[in-house]
């Protein structure tokens, strides 16, 4: 097969970007003071601002909060006033961002706390505070996440259009991203060898857990761009190629690997057991996964000459920003 190389100088570069990336700028609530104008805004809001959000690949109803349309008041007075604010769902925002706009049939409006809705997608959001209100959340239920395709971040839009009583910062914008994942999903360090001379070098790399069932997940691997394993050769990182992707799938009962299998290509890859490797698990207390699988092709269907030997440390969500926020990542 054709080894395709990345440097480690590489792998490094991609977690610096994402990181920086991923630092969010923290949105502050003015007190109440004597700046003589009630300020309207939406928190993490901007032109437009991003919030990520991840909920449970489950059948089960999840709430969440999208947006917080917040309003800043100069004194206890106009706290005491009622405001209604008009918010756009800005579908062309989500488009322009690169996201799937989140289906209208997936979810519902959460009603009967001063938050109203006209019209569908592209529709407009009525937002009364009470007085002695300064805090709003536009929330929603999706019924059902299974219905997310997992390896997506899907979008909604928020544009704050008017106020009848504060002044519109221009902090006014804000696109929400939605992913579904299981518990077995996450951003990990990958630290481990491949049984196979001279693809035997330890590599540690960063990849990326990502959901494609209730439990099971597939290995993304940054540096490379695509789904798929590394291998060591020498002291640089490389691969066999998108054609060798596995799918791993455990009990969610006891975290034990139940089923591995190449998503990528035909060549098979199996689960390695006692004693020719130990048991493959999750550990759900540190987060961290141990792998044994192995590939094999004609008579070569031995975990000692093509088996990956692997730990995964757990370092966090994959739905931060900078990690597969648009479809265009696959």
């Amino acid at each position: 097969m054709k080894y395709l190389h990345f440097t480690k100088a590489f792998a490094f570069l991609a977690v610096v970007s994402a990181l920086f990336t991923a630092c969010d700028k923290k949105d502050k609530i003015d007190p109440i003071g004597d700046r003589g104008q009630t300020i309207v805004k939406v928190i993490a809001g901007g032109t437009p601002g991003m919030k990520a959000l991840a909920i449970d690949f489950v059948n089960t109803p999840t709430r969440i909060v999208t947006a917080d349309i917040r309003r800043d008041v100069p004194n206890n007075a106009e706290l005491m006033k009622p405001m209604t604010v008009t918010v756009k769902d800005d579908s062309a925002m989500v488009t322009a961002a690169g996201y799937d706009h989140l289906d209208p049939s997936w979810y519902t409006l959460v009603t009967g706390n001063g938050v109203t809705k006209v019209g569908g997608q592209g529709g407009t959001y009525t937002v009364t505070f009470a007085p002695g209100e300064f805090a709003k959340p536009i929330e929603i239920i999706i019924p059902d996440a299974t219905v997310l395709d997992p390896s997506l971040n899907y979008g909604l839009g928020f544009k704050i259009l008017s106020s009848d009583l504060g002044k519109v910062t221009t902090n006014d914008a804000l696109v929400v991203t939605i992913g579904a994942k299981n518990k077995y999903d996450g951003v990990y360090l990958l630290k481990g060898h491949h049984n196979r001379v001279p693809n035997n070098f330890p590599y540690e790399e960063e990849v990326h857990m990502v959901t494609t069932g209730a439990s099971s997940v597939r290995m993304y691997w940054p540096a490379a761009g695509a789904f798929g394993h590394p291998i060591g050769v020498a002291a640089g990182t490389s691969w066999y190629g998108a054609a060798i992707s596995p799918e791993f799938t455990f009990n969610p009962s006891t975290d034990l690997l139940s089923e591995v299998h190449n998503a990528g290509g035909p060549t098979p890859i199996v689960m390695a057991v006692p004693p020719a490797a130990p048991v493959s698990y999750y550990d759900e207390a540190t987060k961290s996964m141990y792998l044994y699988v192995y590939s094999f092709t004609g008579a070569r269907k031995d975990f000692s000459k093509r088996g990956w030997n692997n730990n995964l440390t757990y370092i966090g969500q994959r739905y931060s920003p900078g990690y597969f926020k648009k479809k265009s990542c696959f």
